[in-house]
């Protein structure tokens, strides 16, 4: 990695430290009716509201399409308030429920009432409470990065991109993203065992490194030969690259002006 690249990635690991690495792990996978239709969010990627429903995301090990909508973007925002109503984020369309809903606390709710039958106790109100203050710290900490929208040229297909919410990689493609208001399918990734901590394809305990078995990342794996994040597919181009920096410079030269 070059020199910038690794301050930047100095700065996003300084960000999910603020934020208490939530978003890191999925926690509720197992108990998780996982929905048949891929839900969709109206967002940006530094706003703290939006941070904690990709946060729950994560951690429900819910896939996502994701609109990134900037500030003074001019490719989901019109959509979106025709969809909602309001020029307000984050908002939460779900077709198996036929949904729509704004408010943070709101969806995260909705999100586990539907999909776990359960509002966990580190998701109650005053818990959430203290999560919104980390993600308001993860967002100062990034000076702007992923808030407002660059000149760009759009995909004529939404991209894929394989990431969990607190990964520093992956939080510097998917600010890159916001930014150029591509659209993506989020695949979350979120760590599903202990062997999954550290580097990826190295386990934490030494020995050879082994997916669970019957995980999105056995998957990804089997698939893709690779399990890191951030992993990025576009269909436009056949494009199919992992690596922070790479990605980054890709998508520059491929949809920047």
């Amino acid at each position: 990695m070059s020199l910038l690249h690794n301050i930047q990635v100095a700065g996003s690991v300084a960000a999910s430290t603020a934020a208490l690495w939530r978003g890191t792990s999925a926690f509720y996978r197992k108990g998780v009716r996982q929905p048949e239709k891929t839900l969709t969010l109206y967002e940006f990627e530094n706003c703290p509201y939006c941070r904690l429903v990709r946060l729950a995301l994560t951690e429900l090990h819910i896939d996502v399409n994701i609109r990134p909508c900037p500030k003074n973007g001019t490719v989901w925002r019109a959509e979106a308030k025709k969809i909602g109503g309001k020029d307000q984020f984050p908002l939460l369309v779900d077709d198996n429920t036929n949904t729509v809903m704004y408010e943070s606390g709101e969806i995260v709710n909705y999100l586990f009432t539907t999909y776990l039958g359960k509002v966990p106790n580190k998701w109650q109100p005053q818990e959430m409470k203290k999560l919104l203050i980390g993600s308001q710290a993860c967002s100062a900490s990034r000076l702007g990065k992923g808030t407002y929208a660059k000149p760009n040229t759009q995909p004529k297909e939404p991209l894929t991109v394989y990431t969990f919410d607190s990964s520093p990689f992956g939080r510097l493609v998917r600010e890159r993203l916001a930014e150029l208001e591509i659209p993506y399918k989020l695949i979350n990734i979120g760590k599903e065992q202990a062997a999954d901590m550290g580097p990826a394809n190295r386990s934490w305990n030494r020995k050879p490194y082994s997916p669970a078995k019957g995980s999105k990342r056995e998957t990804m794996q089997a698939e893709l030969n690779h399990i890191s994040s951030p992993y990025l597919i576009d269909p436009n181009t056949s494009t199919k690259m992992p690596e922070s920096e790479a990605i980054l410079a890709y998508l520059d030269n491929t949809y920047g002006k």
